[in-house]
């Protein structure tokens, strides 16, 4: 930890101790506070000596870039697989840091969350097991599902006061190592409030003038008062100071607001010079801006064409990373106007699709829509927003894709717009384009599905004689079984006799499931029925008796009875 970073801890011994025994009893403590008031100070003091004493501490960080993103916080930083429900996501996350040794998460800006990594945060606060530490700005609209932590627990909630005049002053003396005139103090204290990242703003400032504590340098600082919006223009100061390969990375690294160390390894002495400056700060393999705001001012005083530059550069450093700071890099730079490169198009694609990020997927893969890949994540995309791909079938997929494109599309027309006819049409006529077996009979399948769910009994029928030949035992007899029944309802019976003999044939190798064994005599019934032979019919059902599902025997019993 830098001096900068450490003077800021100046005043903050209760806030910490209170705040280590909330962890304790509550596993949860909540910063509140203004910019600048040493939430993150607090947070990162908190980590550190998490980590200290033998502990995982992992960092979650709320961003004006991916506050509209779906799992945007947590596929950067925690990178769990989300599952069907939030509460399968929580239990999932929970029983990965849950354990030996203890796990802290630390939430940075937790108003700007997205709404799915607020819910889980929220619901890993109510987890045993899981130590959270969150900071969140007060004045500013907050997730209910973090608002509803200290709803539940007021006492987790701790407000961060200013620092007083006295405490300015030990942070002052802190950071410059000596002691400073009165005057100097009184003027730093009226211009940063108090607010500790000002006061590191002024010390940073003055650090180069600890010779001398004369008037000129009070006329400095009540320059910086009367000419400056405060951190702002104080911020500003600190980077003109940098030189333009320092400045360069900086904008990178507030660009990203987190990279890994590793994809940086040229720029070893930036990094380090970075972090003495109090810039940014190095823990676990990545580099992070050292508080938000400095990322912030940053940002906004880069131009287009910088931050543009800044993405670019950013792709390019992580072109071998982790899938999810390639997402993380793509969807920053789409929001600057820069377009990355086709790999790193279908990483972020991929990755967005896991995180159920389904708008990310469209949104991602409409830059290269002739790419067979991302082609086939859009469709798959769409198949859960509703969303229904456009035009005819691309006719430059591989086996496996075209197989993927189909099943997702078909999936979208019948199951979002309930076009069922035109989703089992669909699957027909793109199934003559695909020729490797395994692809055909997992298309026929869903085939059978869809017209079964209809009652297309002719679609279920060419389906199921598709999958006839299935390598597994289990699939192979529904199909039989499917292909039956569609024969008794189509009273095609003319070669139902070979169809149950090969049934049979399966059934008696012991290998399949005896639920699949039922059905296969349910749809033999039901060719009785359609033949006529309805004492038949009724001696096969007695047979199977209590062995069988009750529900579907009564079905039949009534059909046997009413004939």
């Amino acid at each position: 930890m830098s001096v900068g970073m450490r003077s800021q801890l100046v005043a903050r011994g209760n806030d910490l101790r209170r705040a280590r025994f909330l962890l304790r009893t509550r596993g949860v403590v909540v910063f509140v506070g203004a910019s600048g008031i040493g939430k993150t100070a607090v947070c990162d003091a908190l980590s550190a000596e998490w980590r200290s004493q033998g502990g995982r501490s992992f960092e979650v960080r709320g961003s004006h870039g991916l506050s509209s993103v779906p799992f945007g916080a947590l596929a950067l930083s925690l990178r769990v697989e989300p599952k069907d429900s939030q509460a399968g996501t929580v239990a999932e996350l929970a029983a990965t840091l849950n354990g030996t040794p203890p796990a802290l998460v630390v939430v940075d800006d937790a108003h700007l969350l997205d709404a799915q990594s607020a819910a889980v945060v929220g619901g890993l606060a109510q987890t045993d097991g899981v130590s959270l530490a969150i900071a969140t700005t007060s004045g500013e609209a907050t997730p209910a599902d973090i608002t509803s932590i200290w709803a539940r627990w007021p006492e987790c909630r701790l407000e961060l006061d200013p620092l007083t005049r006295d405490e300015v002053d030990e942070m002052m003396t802190a950071f410059i190592g000596r002691p400073l005139h009165g005057s100097l103090v009184d003027e730093t204290w009226t211009l940063t409030l108090g607010y500790p990242l000002y006061v590191a703003a002024v010390a940073a400032e003055l650090s180069d003038q600890v010779r001398g504590l004369d008037q000129p340098q009070i006329e400095s600082v009540k320059q910086l008062r009367s000419a400056s919006d405060r951190l702002i223009s104080l911020m500003e100061r600190r980077f003109a100071r940098l030189d333009r390969e320092e400045r360069r990375l900086f904008d990178v690294i507030a660009f990203a607001e987190s990279v890994p160390v590793a994809q940086f390894a040229d720029e070893e002495a930036n990094l380090f010079r970075l972090d003495e400056k109090g810039l940014i700060r190095v823990v676990d393999g990545r580099a992070r801006v050292a508080h938000p705001l400095l990322g912030s001012v940053a940002r906004d005083t880069s131009t287009p064409d910088g931050q543009r530059a800044s993405a670019h550069r950013l792709l390019d450093a992580l072109a071998q990373g982790e899938p999810e700071d390639v997402y993380n890099a793509v969807q920053r730079a789409l929001r600057v106007g820069a377009t990355p490169d086709i790999e790193s198009l279908r990483t972020a694609a991929e990755v967005a699709l896991r995180w159920r990020d389904y708008a990310g997927v469209i949104r991602i893969s409409s830059l290269a829509p002739e790419d067979p890949l991302l082609v086939v994540l859009h469709a798959r995309a769409s198949r859960f927003i509703g969303e229904i791909p456009g035009g005819d079938v691309p006719v430059d997929l591989d086996d496996a894709s075209l197989t993927e494109y189909l099943s997702a599309t078909s999936q979208a027309l019948a199951y979002s717009e309930r076009r069922f006819s035109d989703a089992i049409e669909f699957l027909q006529e793109g199934m003559a384009g695909v020729v490797e077996t395994p692809n055909r009979e997992r298309l026929a399948l869903e085939l059978m599905v869809l017209s079964g769910l209809v009652g297309d009994m002719d679609a279920l029928l060419g389906a199921a004689r598709t999958v006839a030949g299935h390598d597994d035992l289990n699939t192979r007899l529904l199909a039989i079984s499917a292909t039956q029944l569609a024969e008794a309802l189509t009273l095609t019976t003319s070669t139902s006799d070979e169809t149950y003999s090969r049934g049979l044939s399966l059934a008696g190798s012991g290998d399949v499931e005896g639920m699949l064994v039922e059905q296969l005599e349910m749809s033999r019934v039901m060719v009785d029925l359609a033949e006529g032979a309805f004492v038949k019919g009724r001696a096969r059902a007695a047979a199977f008796g209590e062995r069988t599902l009750v529900g579907s025997w009564l079905t039949i019993e009534s059909v046997i009875a009413d004939a």
